[in-house]
């Protein structure tokens, strides 16, 4: 007897129970700086935090993909970033030791692609019980000393850094064979037309 189980975007169960981005609660302090809200003697995880910047603050920021698995699926992790940020004034990175950026892939949404570990030996997760994978080096984001705060360089269009995680099996079908590479895994899942 052989069982066969066809695991499908509607329904991501076998690849996560809990897959979402989240950051600790952030408060801004009466000198401009902002540091975690404490509720009950921890943390509080959201979906978003807003900031009033000022020059020379280092803000907390420590996005992170939250997920819990059951299933033994072997998959990759990925995230995207999209930066708006004036980079010769807000100072941050993406965690290396965490992610590895895949060069040469751009993302659904224009960003760059970081795949968990490194480009040439990423992880594959099997039987994950719960994580929390950082995105940030540091956890934090540092704005430079500038002259006037008109410098900062923010309009309301272009005032964000946004994350996307992605999921998806470790091995996919490509017009030259089966390829286990993530760039191959993530171009086909999610770039392709065929790709969710």
């Amino acid at each position: 007897t052989n069982t066969f189980v066809a695991y499908d975007s509607p329904n991501p169960q076998p690849f996560a129970t809990t897959f979402e981005i989240k950051e600790y609660e952030v408060e801004k302090k009466n000198d401009g700086s902002y540091d975690y809200k404490i509720t009950d003697t921890k943390k509080n995880e959201v979906t978003a935090n807003s900031y009033d910047v000022l020059p020379g603050v280092t803000l907390p920021k420590d996005a992170f993909v939250k997920l819990e698995r059951s299933s033994t699926v072997p998959a990759y992790l990925f995230i995207e970033v999209v930066n708006e940020l004036d980079t010769s004034v807000y100072n941050w990175s993406v965690n290396n030791e965490v992610w590895g950026e895949l060069t040469g892939v751009t993302g659904k949404n224009g960003g760059k692609v970081y795949v968990l570990g490194t480009k040439d030996a990423p992880t594959i997760l099997n039987a994950v019980t719960g994580g929390k994978y950082h995105i940030l080096k540091d956890n934090k984001i540092t704005v430079e000393n500038v002259d006037k705060i008109e410098d900062l360089k923010i309009t309301d269009s272009t005032n964000n850094v946004i994350f996307y995680a992605y999921l998806a099996q470790a091995t996919v079908s490509t017009a030259s064979g089966n390829s286990g590479t993530a760039a191959d895994v993530y171009t086909q899942c999610f770039l392709t037309a065929s790709g969710n």
